[in-house]
C-alpha cells in the first residue's frame, strides 16, 4: 500500500512478508560482476511490522539537500498532521559520483543528520549502510553536485548504478528513488561551476531541469522534487534574487522554508499554501510567497510561474502604537529559542518583525539594507553585563563583516533598518559585541576589533560611547542616545570598524541589540 495514502489516511496497512529485511545490505562494487558471490542461506521469511503511518525520506547528497530537508520539512509535517522521520547522508560538495563510490567501500564519510520527534541529531564518520539499515525509508533521494547540476552526463554516468544499489539495499522493498531538482545559483555568483552555464542563471535553471527530467526518464526515477523551480518562481516576487546567502546555498530563512514547502507537497499531495507553519524568522507575507512559489513548481515543474500578486513589497502602515516592552535581537546562527528573542540567522534579511519580550508583535519591522558578510560562532563562554541578562545562544555567535580583504572578499560597512516605528517615541540602542580568542596566538588574536555603530533618526548617534573592542569581550555593551524616527517612521543602524581597530581585515562584529523606549 502507497505510504503516501497510509499517511493521509492515518490508518495502519496490513503487514507484508520481506525475507530481505532480515538479510544483511550488501555493497559490491558496481558493474564488476567479477567475484562470485558465496553461497548464502535464506532466512525464513518474517512478517514486516505493520504500517506505522510514518513518512520516512532519506536523502543522499550535500549542503543543499541539508538546506532543503534540514530545517522546517519535518514542522511542515508536523503542522498538517504528517508524522515524518528524515535522514540526511551529509558530505560537502559531494557529487553523484563520491556516493556512488561510497556503496563500494562503505567508507565512513558521512555526517548522518537525523530529525524524529522533531529532535534534530548528528553522527559523524558514518558508512551508508548504517542509514540504510536504520530505518526502512519510504523515499531516498539524489541531488547532483551544484556545478554539475545542469550537466546529463554527470547523472547517466552514475544515477543508474546508485538507483540499482538503492533498490537492492533498501530495507522497504516499496522505496522509491527521488531525483532532487536543485536551483540555479544567484546571477551575482562567482563561484567557479557557474561557467558551465555562462555564469547566467537562467541558463543553468533551464540546464538543470533538461539534465534531471532526461536522467530521470533513464533510471525510471519515481519522483522528482521540482526545488529549483519553486525557487526560481519565488525570485519573480518583490523579493527578488534574494534566495541564496552566497555564491549557491539558499537564504536560511525564506529561501530553506520554500524548499521544504516544495518537499512537503510533492511528497504528501497536500496542497502547502495555508499551512500554519512558518518560522518566526519568516514574515507572513514572505511564508506567503514560498508556500505560493513551491505549490506553482509542483503544478508546472518545467516552467517558472510569475507570482504577480507578491510583485511589491507588502504595505506598512504607521504604527500608532508606542512601544511599551523592550525587545531583544540576537545576530548569529544557530536560532535562540529562548523566549522574548527574536532570532536573525540571515545576513541579508528583510521584512522581519519583530516581537517584544512579552511575545508580542511590535509591527517595528527590521531589514538588513547593507549585508554583513557572514555567521561567526566563536563567541564568548559567559558574559556578565550589567543590566542585561543574555542566553548563551545571543552572546555566542555574531554576525561580522570587514572593510578589507579576507578570503578574497570586502564586505564593507553594514547596515540595518527599522521601519514603522511610532513616531512619537524615543528609542535608545544597546548593542554587544564579541568574538573570543582565548587560546589564540594568531596576530588576529592580539588585534584590537573595535566596531562602531552609529544611530540615525530625526538626529545622528555616533561617537565613542557607540564603540567597543569585540575582542575576548564579556562584559562591556554600548548604548545610543534617544533617538526618533525619521518623518517615515525609520531609524538607520550603521555597523563598521572603529578608528582604533588594528586587525589587518578590519573585521567588526555585532552578536546582540536591545531596542527600549525612552522615558
Amino acid at each position: 500500500m502507497n505510504r503516501i495514502l497510509a499517511i493521509l489516511s492515518m490508518s495502519l496497512t496490513a503487514a507484508v512478508l520481506s525475507a530481505a529485511c532480515s538479510e544483511d545490505p550488501r555493497y559490491p562494487l558496481p558493474g564488476t560482476g567479477s567475484e562470485e558471490e558465496p553461497e548464502q542461506q535464506v532466512p525464513e521469511p518474517e512478517p514486516e511490522p505493520a504500517d506505522d503511518g510514518i513518512l520516512k525520506i532519506l536523502a543522499i547528497g550535500n549542503s543543499f539537500s541539508d538546506d532543503a530537508l534540514g530545517q522546517y520539512l519535518w514542522e511542515l509535517g508536523d503542522a498538517a498532521g504528517v508524522d515524518m522521520v528524515i535522514g540526511i547522508m551529509y558530505i560537502g560538495g559531494s557529487a553523484l559520483s563520491q556516493h556512488l563510490a561510497n556503496t563500494g567501500s562503505d567508507a565512513p564519510s558521512y555526517d548522518y543528520r537525523k530529525i524524529e520527534d522533531g529532535k534534530y541529531t548528528s553522527t559523524p564518520d558514518q558508512p551508508l549502510s548504517v542509514a540504510m539499515a536504520d530505518e526502512d525509508w519510504d523515499y531516498i533521494s539524489f541531488q547532483e553536485q551544484s556545478g554539475l547540476s545542469g550537466i546529463y552526463e554527470s547523472y547517466a554516468s552514475s544515477l543508474p548504478h546508485l538507483v540499482k544499489w538503492a533498490k537492492e539495499n533498501a530495507v522497504n522493498p516499496d522505496m522509491q528513488v527521488i531525483l532532487h531538482q536543485t536551483w540555479a545559483f544567484p546571477q551575482s555568483s562567482t563561484y567557479s561551476g557557474f561557467a558551465n552555464y555562462g555564469n547566467d542563471q537562467m541558463t543553468m535553471f533551464d540546464a538543470i531541469t533538461d539534465a534531471v527530467n532526461r536522467a530521470a526518464d533513464l533510471v525510471d526515477i519515481d519522483i522528482i522534487i521540482p526545488v529549483g523551480t519553486a525557487i526560481q518562481n519565488g525570485r519573480t516576487s518583490y523579493l527578488g534574487d534574494t534566495f541564496n546567502r552566497d555564491d549557491r546555498h539558499l537564504e536560511k530563512t525564506y529561501g530553506r522554508y520554500t524548499a521544504s514547502c516544495t518537499w512537503f507537497e510533492k511528497l504528501t499531495g497536500i496542497n502547502v499554501v495555508g499551512n500554519a507553519y512558518h518560522p518566526s524568522t519568516v514574515s507572513e507575507y514572505d511564508a506567503e510567497i514560498a508556500q505560493h512559489a513551491a505549490h506553482a513548481a509542483v503544478l508546472n515543474p518545467d516552467e517558472v510561474t510569475e507570482l504577480a500578486e507578491y510583485r511589491e513589497p507588502p504595505a506598512v502602515e504607521d504604527n500608532d502604537e508606542p512601544l511599551g516592552h523592550p525587545v531583544y535581537v540576537d545576530f548569529g546562527d544557530p536560532e535562540t529559542e529562548d523566549a522574548g528573542w527574536n532570532s536573525v540567522i540571515s545576513v541579508d534579511l528583510t521584512g522581519f518583525q519583530l516581537k517584544d519580550a512579552q511575545g508580542n508583535d511590535t509591527g517595528i519591522f527590521l531589514d538588513i539594507t547593507k549585508p554583513f558578510r557572514n555567521v561567526n560562532r566563536s563567541g564568548p563562554e559567559t558574559v556578565s553585563v550589567d543590566g542585561w541578562e543574555m542566553p548563551a545562544t545571543a552572546y555566542g555567535d555574531s554576525f561580522y563583516g570587514h572593510l578589507e580583504t579576507f578570503q578574497s572578499k570586502i564586505s564593507g560597512p553594514a547596515e540595518i533598518t527599522l521601519r514603522s516605528l511610532y513616531k512619537g517615541q524615543k528609542y535608545i540602542f544597546t548593542f554587544f559585541s564579541a568574538r573570543d580568542f582565548t587560546g589564540s596566538s594568531s596576530a588576529a588574536a592580539s588585534a584590537n576589533h573595535e566596531t562602531e555603530f552609529t544611530v540615525t533618526g530625526t538626529e545622528t548617534d555616533s561617537g565613542e560611547h557607540l564603540r567597543v573592542d569585540a575582542r575576548n569581550n564579556t562584559g562591556k555593551a554600548v548604548a545610543s542616545k534617544a533617538i526618533a524616527p525619521d518623518e517615515d517612521g525609520n531609524i538607520v543602524i550603521g555597523i563598521t570598524c572603529g578608528p582604533e581597530n588594528t586587525r589587518k581585515e578590519k573585521m567588526f562584529f555585532l552578536n546582540a541589540m536591545r531596542i527600549e523606549p525612552a522615558e
